[in-house]
């Protein structure tokens, strides 16, 4: 994909061409540029900004700046109209930061019997029996996540707080270190750590893995 950059004067020169603006989304967004990226779609006509493409990367920023109700109100009506496992995960994800367990379940089963399985569900399946305390669960999950993508960042970060959660302190420790030794900025991974140190006392450590985590460093 081309720069930021390159494809912000590519915009620039065709400020109406959706195709552009959606790579320019993706960058923004891939780079930690989250607001920038609204500017983007802002600026954007209403028939273009209308556009399933640029519809989807608005409801991620609304996934990324907490807008939950907004993003899944968003995803309902694209995926009514599209079949596409991307959206109805990120309904499903919507729903459950919204705390609607039950709700999150259901997408993700109906996706799965629409899509299949992939990586990105079983993360999602864990992510919700980890908000149940269904520790059993969440590791059947993340398992067959890391069966999928057996490096997936995030399968890792999870089996670490997993095991935290569940009480299993050394676990957590040997698995935190491992997603952090591949992937340092990985969030779970760091909040694990950062609750180990935490539990000895180091504060000195937890403050930097939360520092980290929340990207402050």
């Amino acid at each position: 994909m081309p720069s930021v950059d390159k494809l912000s004067a590519y915009l620039a020169k065709d400020p109406a061409n959706p195709e552009l603006a959606c790579q320019l989304c993706d960058a923004l967004i891939e780079t930690g540029q989250s607001a920038r990226a609204e500017t983007v779609i802002a600026a954007l006509p209403a028939d273009v900004a209308a556009l399933a493409g640029v519809q989807f990367r608005a409801a991620r920023l609304d996934l990324l700046a907490g807008r939950y109700v907004e993003a899944e109100a968003r995803l309902q009506p694209l995926a009514e109209r599209h079949a596409a496992p991307a959206l109805d995960h990120d309904i499903a994800f919507a729903q459950l930061c919204q705390q609607n367990l039950d709700g999150a379940a259901l997408t993700l089963a109906a996706a799965r019997q629409r899509h299949g399985d992939n990586a990105e569900f079983a993360v999602l399946a864990a992510r919700i029996a980890l908000m149940r305390a269904d520790y059993a669960a969440a590791d059947m999950a993340l398992a067959s996540a890391l069966a999928f993508a057996p490096q997936h960042p995030t399968a890792l970060g999870l089996s670490a707080l997993c095991a935290l959660d569940a009480g299993d302190t050394p676990r957590a420790t040997e698995q935190a270190s491992t997603c952090l030794e591949l992937f340092p900025d990985q969030h779970e991974a760091l909040l694990t750590s950062g609750a180990l140190a935490l539990y000895v006392q180091d504060d000195v450590t937890a403050a930097a893995h939360f520092e980290r985590a929340l990207g402050k460093v």
